[in-house]
């Protein structure tokens, strides 16, 4: 049986189509009136699913903006994957932002203290590469020893090549 290898932009993706999905069954012709009316309410996985949706064009116009926008009130309630995958990867390459390393490194470092190996392996490189942060070599390994601990293999692979 053949591996599926995950990217950033295919989770992006598979959320935001469940989540179009499920709009449309519960919500109609006003699905995305109805998701945005949800999302205004605080709910932070609405949010997170709007703005991939957004982020992806996903059953709306891509608008980065507006991803940005989305994600960024579903980091109010501290979810850790609007924190990382989303506000991160958005400062880290300009994307509905100006590029910022250093606010990059901030998300990414919340969402790294709550688990998610992405950002911690997003974090590691950043002290590896000095990148929004001093560079910091024992830093860089921590965090990336520590995604390759909980099953990150991207982050397994670059621990055998480059430590």
């Amino acid at each position: 049986m053949s591996k599926i290898k995950l990217t950033k932009r295919s989770v992006i993706i598979a959320s935001a189509f469940v989540v179009l999905v499920c709009v449309i069954l519960f919500y109609g012709e006003d699905k995305i009136d109805g998701l945005e009316k949800a999302a205004e309410q605080g709910d932070a996985r609405v949010q997170v699913n709007l703005g991939g949706m957004y982020h992806s064009g996903m059953g709306v116009n891509e608008d980065s903006q507006k991803a940005f926008y989305w994600y960024e009130k579903a980091v109010e309630p501290g979810n850790a994957r609007a924190q990382f995958s989303r506000l991160g990867d958005m400062y880290n390459d300009g994307i509905g932002v100006k590029q910022d390393s250093q606010k990059a490194f901030f998300w990414y470092e919340k969402a790294a203290t709550h688990g998610d190996t992405y950002a911690q392996f997003s974090l590691g490189r950043m002290y590896q590469e000095g990148e929004g942060v001093k560079q910091d070599s024992q830093q860089a390994f921590y965090w990336i020893k520590k995604a390759a601990d909980q099953g990150s293999e991207e982050a397994q692979k670059f621990l055998n090549e480059h430590f």
